[in-house]
């Protein structure tokens, strides 16, 4: 499910309760801990219904994402490809 929408992982809000994360074959740790934040993100607004706020999470995802990965030491690559994802959201894409 994942791999079809276009990630490594994904993670579904669903409105009114806990949404579903999909893992494809193989995601990384950034795109494991970005998934979880998600979830958590959507715990801490009360499960509510999020589609007009995707961007805002994204980049507070990407953010809270470049600043822990800097901190646990991630690779230069990893975190070149977390500033290249929040920079597409940025920019209102995917």
């Amino acid at each position: 499910m994942a791999r079809a929408m276009g990630g490594e992982a994904i993670y579904m809000p669903t409105p009114g309760e806990p949404g579903i994360i999909a893992w494809g074959p193989a995601p990384s740790r950034a795109a494991v801990v970005e998934e979880l934040m998600h979830l958590g993100q959507h715990r801490a607004l009360g499960w509510a219904d999020v589609s007009g706020k995707i961007v805002d999470l994204e980049l507070a995802a990407q953010n809270r994402l470049l600043t822990t990965g800097a901190r646990l030491g991630w690779t230069d690559a990893e975190l070149a490809r977390i500033a290249a994802a929040r920079a597409r959201w940025a920019a209102g894409g995917r």
